[in-house]
């Protein structure tokens, strides 16, 4: 499922849209693979919510997502890079959390990662990256540094519809 057409998309939907929810409400399904989208829609607890809607009690949900990883948008990225602390915090009481956690790779210039991914992350960290630029803005230097030091690493939860 994707909220757009494309290869390999199966059903074309909005789960944050209520007339969605009932189409998707309908398949009943007992395990949901929800896969690098909360850093992706507007308010990633109210995508929990959502999700929770169209999923029968009992189901299973596999959430993940970035926790140290660059910026990417798709159309957006709003930044949710939650802390397994502040990811349970998150899951709202509609779920029983089974098992939360953060698994590292390489760095954002060295882990296997897609090579759009990789551009992506070079251009981000990069920016304008002349000395003039650097010097204006000490906290992109930071997050370069940050990105080419640091594992990126995700979250990964295992979850049950109460």
């Amino acid at each position: 499922m994707d909220i757009k057409d494309g290869p390999g998309v199966d059903i074309v939907a909005d789960f944050l849209k209520v007339k969605d929810q009932e189409k998707l409400i309908s398949m009943n399904a007992d395990v949901v693979l929800m896969s690098n989208l909360l850093e992706h829609i507007p308010d990633p607890k109210k995508g929990l919510i959502s999700i929770a809607r169209i999923m029968p009690k009992g189901s299973l949900l596999i959430l993940t997502g970035p926790r140290r990883y660059p910026y990417h948008p798709d159309p957006i990225d709003n930044g949710y890079r939650p802390s397994k602390r502040s990811l349970i915090r998150d899951i709202t009481e509609d779920f029983v959390v089974i098992d939360v956690a953060i698994v590292k790779s390489g760095t954002a210039l060295t882990a296997n990662l897609p090579k759009e991914n990789r551009i992506i992350a070079y251009k981000w960290m990069s920016g304008n990256a002349n000395i003039v630029n650097l010097i204006k803005d000490p906290i992109r230097v930071l997050r370069i540094l940050k990105h080419s030091i640091f594992p990126v690493s995700a979250y990964c939860c295992l979850l049950q519809r109460k």
